[in-house]
């Protein structure tokens, strides 16, 4: 017939991987990392995590449950507070980041100031924080993970 092409199986093959990458990219194009495409599996191809926000960008910020005080609690409650620092009636502060994710849990946890130095109150800080529950951040109708930065006071 005039108009008939003729392709070899190796031509085949490699048109067929070729439409096979295209679709690839367009998926990862249109899903982008929204953990939308999924695998065989039933996991998200892509990771699973939102972009981190930060909190004053999210509709709704992580709630900490319990109050804004459960943190102070904990410490008290767990006995966090540091032991020579406490006998020797010394106060303190910590400013600790960390992310909230889309399920409320604390992901990652870091100190970033202690004051004063050298008695624990990072460590202590740190621990509390990691213990603690917040219910999730929101932006756009979905739960967020959402990067956060409190300070958390030592007081006797």
């Amino acid at each position: 017939m005039q108009g008939d092409i003729n392709i070899s199986k190796k031509a085949f093959k490699s048109l067929t991987i070729y439409r096979f990458l295209i679709a690839a990219f367009l998926i990862i194009l249109i899903c982008g990392n929204t953990g939308s495409a999924m695998s065989f599996s039933g996991r998200p191809v892509f990771p699973p995590e939102y972009p981190i926000m930060k909190y004053e960008d999210v509709d709704i910020e992580p709630q900490l449950i319990g109050g804004s005080n459960a943190i102070d609690k904990s410490i008290l409650d767990l006995g966090l507070y540091p032991e020579e620092a406490e006998e020797k009636g010394i106060q303190g502060s910590v400013e600790v980041q960390f992310i909230v994710d889309e399920k409320g849990r604390i992901d990652y946890c870091i100190i970033l100031e202690e004051n004063p130095e050298g008695y624990g109150f990072g460590l202590a800080a740190r621990e509390a924080v990691l213990k603690a529950e917040y219910k999730p951040g929101i932006h756009c109708n979905r739960p967020a993970r959402v990067l956060m930065r409190i300070t958390v006071q030592f007081i006797i």
